[in-house]
């Protein structure tokens, strides 16, 4: 779990904004104006997603219902991603 909690936040608080597997996808996580998010806000962003898990899951589908795409764990952290 400690490699996990540095991963997503270094990588997607550094320059490029992505993991590995985001960017592949073209895809990057920014905050709600489309800034570089703070490594602070990357851990709350990764805790969130350990929160959505923990509640069924329900945090993840509800990116299918929301008009930003946004997951429970985006909605907490206030971040959003979006393609480059």
């Amino acid at each position: 779990m400690l490699p996990a909690l540095l991963y997503f936040p270094v990588m997607e608080s550094s320059g490029r904004q992505a993991t590995f597997g985001k960017q592949i996808c073209g895809l990057a996580v920014t905050d709600t104006h489309g800034r570089r998010i703070s490594f602070g806000r990357a851990v709350g962003r990764y805790l969130a997603k350990i929160l959505s898990a923990l509640l069924l899951c329900i945090g993840f589908p509800m990116v299918a219902f929301t008009h930003r795409k946004r997951g429970l764990h985006d909605v907490i952290a206030g971040t959003l991603v979006v393609r480059r």
